[in-house]
């Protein structure tokens, strides 16, 4: 089993400020194994078709093990693959591929990736900010305040599902912001369908100065948009002349640059902030762990992810930032 070959990659448009194959080329090295994680840049369909098509061939063949997905494919690739597994299909969206006999399966690692690196998160939030996972404290009003806590999701695409199925089924109060009004309701209704005893807890609204303004008592903001990555660092999905609402928790699930403009705002605000980092690293050990059915080495996996980051890991659990 030591010498066992894995040959894994990344498709995605673009690719320049990934730093997946240093995480999952650490892993690789520190189980033993032999292989490579190569980044695949596929353009948004259907001028990456015939590039898509023959990639996936290879996975089908077994000359590859497994691919991650991400922006822009994580929706349109479902009709290539043979399956989704139950949590993909709800979500809508895949991040992750592997081979079962001769058969193409999608999965979605995100969603569990980010409850896990929320939750700590939030622990560690909560010894500042009275922030909690709602249906944690479902028997104890005393804790919760009696009042649901309410997030907003900035953006309706691949990622933000991942984001409010997670959030929908801890209880969340759920606003969907999107500059695309259609995209953000086509994603209510979707999940209306699936979770029909708690469609009252989602709503959207376009993302604008006019509309964010209104949402006054917010516990949590997230950003699933792309908005802030390393290619526009200075840019950022909040307006820069609107406040963030105090009291408010700020998850960006961007990761590179280290500290986007929106974390920053937010810690200069005095909100606790922090980026997508440990979402990042943990559905690629789940990813990693489907692939090659061995325990991910999550302490390896972060700290080459620091690494690549130029950041310091603090092995007790939490970032710098925190």
């Amino acid at each position: 089993m030591k010498s066992e070959e894995f040959h894994l990659g990344l498709i995605g448009w673009p690719l320049d400020h990934s730093i997946s194959p240093a995480i999952q080329k650490a892993a690789l090295s520190n189980c033993g194994f032999f292989g490579d994680y190569r980044l695949y840049p596929i353009p948004r369909l259907p001028e990456g078709n015939e590039q898509l098509c023959a990639l996936l061939a290879q996975v089908r063949s077994g000359d590859l093990h497994g691919l991650n997905v991400t922006i822009p494919h994580k929706q349109a690739i479902i009709p290539y693959l043979d399956e989704v597994t139950d949590t993909a299909g709800i979500v809508g969206a895949v991040n992750m591929i592997f081979r079962q006999e001769d058969r193409l399966i999608g999965d979605n690692s995100d969603a569990p990736a980010f409850r896990v690196d929320l939750l700590r998160f939030l622990d560690i939030a909560g010894r500042h900010q009275s922030v909690v996972f709602p249906n944690r404290y479902k028997h104890s009003p005393e804790k919760s305040g009696g009042i649901p806590a309410t997030a907003l999701v900035l953006g309706a695409g691949g990622a933000a599902r991942a984001v409010v199925y997670t959030l929908l089924q801890e209880g969340w109060q759920i606003i969907v912001a999107s500059r695309r009004l259609t995209t953000a309701m086509k994603l209510v209704t979707e999940f209306e369908g699936q979770f029909t005893r708690r469609f009252r807890q989602l709503r959207s609204i376009p993302m604008d100065r006019d509309n964010l303004r209104r949402i006054t008592d917010c516990h949590l903001i997230v950003n699933a948009t792309p908005v802030g990555t390393i290619s526009g660092e200075e840019a950022s999905p909040w307006p820069f002349d609107l406040p963030l609402s105090a009291g408010s928790v700020i998850y960006d699930l961007v990761y590179n640059p280290p500290e986007t403009l929106l974390v920053r705002t937010a810690r200069n605000a005095g909100l606790a902030a922090t980026t997508g980092l440990g979402m990042l690293v943990e559905q690629a050990a789940t990813a990693f762990e489907r692939w090659t059915r061995v325990s991910a080495p999550r302490t390896a996996m972060h700290f080459a992810a620091c690494k690549s980051l130029g950041l310091f890991k603090d092995f007790s659990g939490s970032y710098q930032g925190y």
